[in-house]
């Protein structure tokens, strides 16, 4: 008869048995709380001795993990190869944690520098550079110095945000580098005359560097994260797409590549989007999503940034906010350098929904905490203030906000970010754009450029059947809240001209869109949710009044005389039947006056 005693490793090797399920999770809770520290930590051992036998990499992970508050003997080989696993599935807590058993255990150089890149990328940026300023005068041959000092360039720039220091370190290193390792450093190149607002060096460089054979992973993913964001300013989506495909692949055979990877695709999803492709910027964003989905920390929060920001340009403005408000409350207290990207298309989306106080705040939160690394992304920040600016009323503010935002795009080298400049501009109403977007639609690939001149032609000319086509392509484009613009400004056109039933066909059709677009606002749609008989001048006066802004403050911030902005709100005043300020905010916001 067979021997029902079972040995205690096999016992408690049941418990890593995927079938096996405690009934209810805070039955394991009050066990834990029950056995001595001791015996738990004999417990953690036997288990962890059991799991052995299992070499399959999720056991492994799992059995250094046991065994970091075990009672058996630390492996620190065993902590580092579980380390680099952990960051591989973007659990970066568990990786420095790994990582540092693995540096206390005796794992020596490998080890801490393992705890430099997981620190850097927990935005503990000052332990990472304590760390690998000492490993750089012991690093055991040239490729483990290339990556020591990479590490450095990496975490000053992005992390510290002390760029100027990481350009000087670069320009040290290429001057007494040579042979293989040169690589590395000639990408970091690439990449910071990317970010830092030089597309064409970045571009030129980068593919030189790319079509060099034999070179590391590491190099390869920088590379082509400089040339996408040098591409995505430039207008070269095709490029940028050819780039980024490149780049995934590398990521996916480095160690360390999925953590880098995020950069890439973040420039891969402003290329496409700036191009026109948001379906194809929105799918982009969503593998990132789903990749970081059940991991907790900053990748799932880097995920989350760039899942707003592909919604944001979809036109599905609240589902936007709710990712980035999520994201947003993990990062806030942290110096992550997407933090700055998810204030920025917070800003906007709170801006586009006419949450004024909250979008001003992080406005004045924004202007004053720039991140250097993203110097070429700072047209885009002047968008963000132009769409604060008229979520406020003071629509032809907002509109010379816009303009500013393309002359910036234009000195620095960005045509495609002139395109999205001008476009705001047209969204925010101004017809006279369409001559400039007609000439960089000739500059810069995808379909936003020649959709958006033809609506300004069509809005110069007041060609109501020009406006409802570009509504109609803007649908097939994907961007819905530029369709329900210009579906609003059909419905004026057509009224203007008479044909009531064509003006009926593009109001039903505005407000479908702008449903979608889930209470995001441009001027034309607010005017057709309300309609008043005022005139765009008297409808920007009497909203700044209406939020409680004097005569005075009007006529500064429009830089008109008070005079001026007496005679606006006379008239108003008479159109709507009123003669008290405070009646005009619920007339604005179509509630009864008291």
């Amino acid at each position: 008869m067979p021997s029902r005693t079972r040995s205690s490793a096999d016992s408690y090797a049941s418990w890593a048995n995927p079938g096996w399920r405690l009934a209810h999770p805070l039955y394991g809770e009050v066990r834990r709380t029950e056995i001595g520290r001791v015996r738990a930590r004999r417990l953690r051992g036997l288990i962890a001795t059991a799991l052995a036998k299992d070499d399959s990499p999720a056991e492994h992970l799992r059995r250094a993990v046991l065994a970091l508050d075990s009672d058996l003997r630390p492996n620190p080989d065993h902590f580092l190869a579980a380390a680099h696993q952990a960051v591989a599935l973007f659990d970066l807590s568990l990786s420095e944690r790994l990582a540092r058993a693995a540096a206390e255990a005796g794992g020596g150089f490998k080890a801490r520098l393992a705890q430099a890149f997981a620190l850097s990328w927990l935005s503990r940026g000052d332990e990472a550079e304590d760390i690998l300023a000492g490993l750089s005068g012991s690093a055991p041959d040239d490729e483990a110095w290339a990556l020591v000092t990479s590490g450095r360039l990496g975490n000053l720039f992005w992390t510290l945000r002390r760029t100027d220091d990481a350009e000087r370190l670069l320009a040290e290193t290429l001057e007494k580098t040579a042979g293989p390792t040169r690589s590395y450093f000639v990408a970091f190149r690439v990449v910071f005359d990317g970010c830092l607002g030089r597309p064409r060096q970045a571009v030129d460089a980068g593919l030189t560097l790319l079509d060099q054979p034999g070179l590391p992973s590491h190099a390869i993913l920088l590379a082509a994260s400089g040339v996408a964001a040098g591409g995505a300013v430039l207008g070269q989506a095709a490029l940028v797409n050819k780039v980024a495909a490149r780049g995934y692949e590398a990521a996916a055979q480095a160690t360390e590549g999925g953590i880098p990877r995020f950069g890439l695709a973040d420039w891969h999803i402003v290329a496409l989007r700036l191009s026109g492709d948001v379906r194809g910027a929105e799918e982009v964003a969503r593998q990132v999503r789903q990749a970081t989905v059940d991991i907790l920390g900053p990748a799932q929060l880097m995920g989350l940034v760039l899942l707003g920001q592909a919604e944001l340009a979809r036109g599905r403005i609240r589902t936007a906010e709710r990712w980035l408000r999520e994201a947003w409350a993990g990062l806030r207290h942290s110096g992550h350098e997407f933090l700055f990207q998810c204030r920025m298309h917070l800003t906007q989306a709170l801006a586009m929904q006419g949450d004024v106080v909250a979008a001003r705040s992080l406005l004045r939160d924004l202007e004053a905490d720039r991140h250097p690394a993203f110097t070429l992304m700072e047209p885009e920040f002047a968008l963000a203030r132009a769409w604060v600016v008229a979520s406020e009323g003071a629509t032809s503010e907002a509109v010379a906000a816009a303009h500013a935002a393309a002359d910036l795009a234009a000195t620095r080298s960005a045509p495609a970010y002139e395109v999205l400049a001008l476009q705001t501009a047209l969204e925010l109403g101004d017809h006279t754009v369409g001559g400039r977007l007609a000439d960089l639609a000739r500059m810069v690939e995808g379909p936003r450029a020649p959709t958006a001149a033809r609506q300004a032609e069509a809005m110069a000319a007041g060609d109501a059947d020009g406006l409802l086509a570009a509504s109609d392509r803007w649908q097939e484009i994907g961007d819905q809240l530029a369709a329900a613009d210009a579906a609003a400004l059909a419905t004026r056109a057509f009224n203007s001209q008479g044909r009531r039933g064509s003006a009926w066909a593009a109001t039903t059709k505005a407000q479908r869109l702008a449903e979608a677009c889930e209470g995001a606002m441009t001027p034309a749609l607010k005017a057709l949710a309300r309609p008043l008989p005022l005139t765009e001048r008297e409808r920007e006066i009497v909203s700044l009044a209406a939020r409680g802004l004097s005569n005075r403050e009007i006529a500064e911030r429009l830089l008109v005389s008070v005079r001026t902005v007496e005679g606006h709100l006379y008239r108003a005043g008479n159109k709507l039947g009123v003669s008290d300020r405070s009646e005009l905010k619920p007339i604005l916001e179509g509630r009864a006056v008291e």
